[in-house]
């Protein structure tokens, strides 16, 4: 976490304090914490062992610092407003809140595992708050695979991540730097099947393949012709209604995100 408090109880921020200004202490569970500071990793606050908070498990090096530039940016464009790091918000605790134009939004960096399930509460919860949310991967892109046979880059989203593409409207968003985000559109990918004779178990002779089959782990990952969007200015918000898919339903929810067009 990079969010704590002193003992005034004020909340402080890993990479405006020093050591000296501790004790810290979680803004959830109360318990110790300890400011870490160097000159390779992102400055962060972590529990002292032992400890049970929800709020305790490692964030990358690379979210830190996603969370950090994202929240500097926010907070210095004149368009938004009450821009706070890990506020919790009636169950929910975002890593960036704010309001933009007057729409309160809600930013969660994802880069680690996490269940559907996780996602549909907090979406809901968001939506019973009002709060527009808007999902990012701090990475710039997906991470691709070079496919010899079919001479192109693909690749392979996982559950969660073909979940949050479904409930943004068929895109998800990628982190670049400052306020800056690449829209991706996981596009259906086909393998081809290469024709071969075989045999069925009475000895009779099939000929079969010479077709394109769609791949069931793979992806095309199409990127926004204007390569990056602005969550500010490019951004805006939009009530996504309840939807049923096959394998899962994705609730009501408000959404913070690009208006463009289909561009796949």
């Amino acid at each position: 976490m990079q969010v704590a408090h002193d003992q005034a109880n004020s909340r402080c921020i890993a990479w405006e304090v020093e050591k000296s200004q501790g004790p810290f202490y979680c803004p959830e569970c109360k318990g110790a914490l300890i400011l870490k500071k160097g000159r390779v990793r992102e400055h962060h606050f972590a529990h002292r062992p032992p400890f049970t908070c929800q709020y305790s498990s490692g964030e990358s090096e690379i979210h830190y610092r996603a969370k950090r530039e994202l929240f500097t940016a926010l907070s210095a464009h004149p368009l938004c407003k009450k821009c706070e790091l890990e506020r919790s918000l009636k169950g929910v605790r975002p890593d960036i809140s704010l309001y933009i134009e007057n729409h309160p939004v809600a930013i969660e960096i994802q880069r680690s595992s996490v269940t559907v399930d996780d996602i549909i509460k907090k979406a809901e919860a968001y939506n019973r708050l009002g709060t527009y949310l808007l999902y990012l991967f701090p990475e710039s892109g997906p991470n691709l695979t070079w496919r010899d046979n079919e001479q192109e880059y693909v690749c392979r989203p996982n559950q969660w991540e073909k979940f949050l593409h479904s409930m943004f409207f068929g895109r998800v968003y990628y982190w670049v730097g400052g306020l800056q985000v690449r829209p991706y559109h996981f596009s259906e990918f086909k393998i081809w099947v290469e024709p071969r004779w075989w045999y069925d178990e009475d000895g009779d002779s099939h000929y079969g393949g010479d077709y394109d089959k769609k791949s069931k782990l793979m992806k095309m990952p199409i990127d926004h012709p204007d390569v990056t969007l602005n969550i500010v200015e490019d951004f805006h918000g939009r009530n996504r209604e309840r939807y049923e898919l096959a394998n899962f339903t994705i609730p009501s929810c408000k959404l913070w995100m690009d208006g463009y067009d289909i561009w796949w």
